[in-house]
């Protein structure tokens, strides 16, 4: 009987049971309901668009499953671990007497594992390689390299000194740590180059710049390799002089620089120079305490730091020193490089007496004729036509163009001292310089480059003498000979041959005489083809003196043809050539 009663017992209590999950059955059923609102369908969208959102994230994918089942108490779920939708406050349903708690199903769909076990989406920050094979300038910078070579653009464009790239690392096969090293004495280095001198890349970038570059600029045969002095003559010699190859590579690192200003250049450029300088120095000092002639090789650096002051630009007048040893020291001599000395240094005192009051002193007194300081250094009357290395179409101008240099100077100090400037005998001398120049010939083919440049100088020196003796007015006769010299000019360019240096003295001449607009502007062309293709520090500074003649010219200013004055007023002291 007990049993039985235990057993009615246990089927009441069963009852109850059942009574209990029908009640919290029809609960869930109420809650579900109330979950399909339109609210609660667009928060199911929303959780479906952030599912998706963890589904395309880089590291971490999150499963979602949609959950169709009602919220139960059945034991399977109570072993699973707790949702935090079920943390959330609950609600209390009615059931008969009983009050039954029913939690609250959280926003959504309920989610397959919980927020203990999923560990929160990790996102991988992009992060950026920094490139190790940019400029050193723009690593140093910090800045994005667009790895242009030899120098970057972004330097450029920054006007910054771009300092190149680093040296290339090759990889090596096998591991350091397996090397065998040997306990050997050290080493010593061996030079990087066959060439004394050339001890850099940037040695090497100087040398090869002066060869393919810069000695086309500077002389008349630029075009022709095998007729060019500055490579025939200077090269052999630089090669087995080391002065002369300093020399050289001063003189080419500064032209290169005024391209590309890099300051490793420079740096490399004045320890040449510096190095130069102390050779020259000691070779010179050498030479006067033995009472020797000084060697080929001081004759050629002495035409190289001429030159260097040219392109440097310097307007200071250190070219005097150069040019004042040369006088001393040089002396015509029949042989290649004595020759070519003579005749470059023979067109810088043209060109010095054609553009400046300076009169160097002279130092072979009786050699000429003494009668003026401008006709006493010592300029053979005739140079040989053919044989002549760089100036071989100027045979024969120099003495004409020095005599004019004296009657100017005559001119000027008549002035100076208040009387009139021009007397008869001035026009005489005036008028046997113009007979002769009339029939003055190079003996160069017609039509040639030779026989342009011989013509051109022949105007410029016609010219010269025009606006020694004539009033400083326009005049047709001038006018012609403007107009043939700028038509000289572009047959020039035409060619080639127009970067030539040697042009801008000619073309400074006819600027000198140029009163009417339209020849300015062939003038001006000129001027700026000079100073773009040759980058010589002289060419701007010419062209200024040019246009403050211009000005006076414009004012009827008499004194406009005395364009040394105007020159030594600006404080320009430099030759024009």
């Amino acid at each position: 009987m007990t049993d039985l009663h235990d057993t009615r017992q246990d089927r009441s209590s069963g009852g109850d049971d059942l009574a209990t999950r029908s009640s919290i059955s029809s609960s869930s059923t109420s809650v579900m309901t109330s979950a399909l609102s339109p609210s609660t369908l667009e928060d199911a969208a929303s959780s479906d668009t952030d599912s998706d959102i963890a589904k395309n994230s880089d590291d971490t994918v999150v499963k979602i499953e949609r959950d169709t089942e009602t919220a139960s108490t059945s034991p399977t779920s109570l072993h699973d671990p707790t949702p935090d939708f079920l943390t959330s406050p609950v609600s209390s349903t009615e059931s008969g007497s009983q009050a039954v708690a029913i939690p609250k199903r959280g926003r959504g769909r309920p989610r397959k594992h919980s927020d203990a076990t999923l560990s929160p989406p990790s996102f991988k920050a992009k992060t950026f390689v920094r490139s190790k094979t940019g400029c050193l300038t723009c690593r140093k910078r910090k800045k994005k390299c667009d790895e242009r070579k030899p120098e970057c653009l972004n330097c450029e464009k920054n006007r910054v000194v771009c300092s190149g790239y680093p040296p290339k690392e090759e990889w090596q096969p096998g591991k350091k740590a397996h090397v065998k090293r040997l306990n050997v004495p050290s080493i010593p280095s061996s030079p990087r180059s066959v060439f004394n001198g050339l001890e850099t890349e940037e040695d090497h970038r100087f040398f090869d710049h002066y060869s393919h570059q810069l000695s086309e600029k500077i002389t008349i045969n630029g075009g022709e390799p095998s007729n060019n002095p500055f490579l025939t003559l200077i090269i052999p010699m630089a090669v087995d002089n080391l002065v002369v190859m300093h020399s050289l590579l001063t003189l080419s690192g500064t032209h290169l620089l005024r391209f590309k200003p890099r300051h490793d250049w420079w740096l490399r450029k004045e320890n040449h120079r510096s190095k130069a300088i102390e050779l020259l120095n000691k070779a010179v000092s050498e030479a006067q305490l033995s009472n020797a002639d000084v060697s080929d090789a001081i004759v050629i650096c002495m035409v190289l730091q001429f030159q260097l002051k040219q392109v440097e630009g310097d307007f200071t007048g250190e070219y005097k020193v150069h040019y004042e040893g040369a006088r001393r020291y040089i002396k015509f001599r029949d042989e290649p490089i004595g020759r070519f000395a003579s005749e470059f240094f023979d067109f810088a005192h043209m060109a010095i007496s054609m553009t400046s009051i300076f009169r160097p002193h002279d130092p072979h007194p009786g050699t000429e004729d003494t009668s003026h300081p401008a006709l006493r250094f010592a300029i053979p009357c005739v140079l040989n036509t053919f044989d002549g290395i760089m100036l071989k179409v100027l045979s024969g101008l120099f003495p004409y163009i020095t005599q004019i240099t004296a009657i100017r100077d005559r001119i000027r100090k008549r002035r100076d001292y208040g009387v009139d400037p021009v007397t008869y005998q001035i026009i005489d001398d005036c008028h046997r310089l113009d007979e002769n120049l009339t029939k003055w010939e190079s003996g160069q083919e017609e039509n040639s480059i030779d026989w342009l440049f011989a013509e051109l100088y022949k105007e410029a020196a016609m010219i010269y003498l025009h606006r020694t003796m004539r009033k400083s007015e326009p005049e047709e006769g001038l006018r012609s000979r403007v107009r043939r010299g700028i038509v000289l000019l572009e047959h020039l360019s035409e060619t080639g041959s127009y970067t030539s240096c040697v042009v801008l003295l000619p073309t400074f001449m006819l600027g000198c005489a140029a009163f009417y607009v339209e020849e300015r502007e062939h003038i001006e062309t000129a001027f700026n083809k000079l100073a773009a293709k040759n980058d010589f520090g002289n060419v701007d500074p010419s062209k200024k003196i040019v246009q403050r003649v211009w000005e006076m010219m414009d004012n009827s200013d008499d004194q406009s043809w005395d364009w040394e004055t105007i020159k030594e007023k600006m404080n320009y002291d430099f030759p024009i050539a």
